[in-house]
């Protein structure tokens, strides 16, 4: 994505960035809330946002990639490095548990950017492995992704994870997430 020519030459590649640029340039569309009104909101959600590209991804993408993707694409799953990431994920999962039992979504009672950010990979862990446990069997999380999923706006975006991740494995064009993140 290249910003406003006029002003600069920027290149911003990093998703959570992106998300941000267009939660800042477009706000008064959609969902005006998504990145929060205020300074204290904003700092709230992204507090969360860092959470999960610090905590939550590392290990959910490691796991995306062991059970979704490495089966598909005829590679070895390695146990070691699944039992490791799924352990790291649990921890991450049980202060979530505690904080959404305190308010409905992770930056507060509204949904946000920080809720979004975290649907892609829960999305595979759920509908395209066998660790859908790990979110549905704490009540908060479970309830939280319940919401979040069930979005209108999700449900016109998500789409069966099984044949895209067929599609993907096929061209072979996939790195191995780093195990240490």
């Amino acid at each position: 994505m290249t910003l406003d020519r006029k002003v600069w030459r920027i290149k911003v590649v990093e998703s959570r960035s992106i998300n941000r640029y267009i939660c800042d340039k477009y706000g008064s569309q959609g969902n005006k809330g998504l990145y929060g009104t205020n300074p204290l909101e904003k700092a709230s959600i992204d507090q969360w946002i860092e959470a999960e590209g610090q905590s939550f991804n590392p290990p959910s993408s490691v796991l995306v990639f062991q059970l979704a993707f490495a089966p598909r694409m005829k590679l070895k799953q390695d146990e070691n490095l699944i039992r490791q990431n799924e352990e790291k994920l649990k921890k991450v999962l049980d202060v979530y548990e505690k904080r959404l039992g305190d308010s409905q979504y992770l930056a507060g009672d509204e949904f946000t950017l920080a809720d979004l950010s975290h649907l892609p990979n829960i999305q595979y862990l759920v509908n395209g492995t066998d660790r859908a446990e790990l979110f549905t069997s704490r009540e908060n999380v479970g309830r939280w992704w319940g919401d979040i999923s069930n979005r209108e706006s999700w449900k016109k975006f998500s789409f069966p994870q099984t044949p895209l991740v067929g599609l993907l494995c096929c061209c072979r064009r996939l790195a191995t997430p780093s195990p240490t993140g």
